[in-house]
């Protein structure tokens, strides 16, 4: 949505804390299993997407591409 500028602290704090609580390997799931939601689930396309466009918005397109080759 590019709510931030690709510099901005708050941006770059929020990509991490996402691949922190979500990431599985190179992939993230869209729920961490706390939501009250039974089953289990499997990493979600849309969000991995997400996380290697905002990795190549914010300077860093070497770890855009190795999350897309894993």
């Amino acid at each position: 949505m590019r709510y931030e500028e690709p510099d901005s602290p708050r941006l770059r704090t929020t990509i991490a804390a996402i691949r922190r609580e979500l990431g599985v390997g190179p992939l993230l799931l869209r729920y961490t299993g706390d939501e009250g939601i039974a089953g289990d689930e499997g990493a979600f396309a849309c969000c991995t997407f997400w996380v290697v466009e905002a990795l190549g918005i914010i300077g860093q397109p070497d770890e855009a591409e190795r999350l897309m080759g894993d």
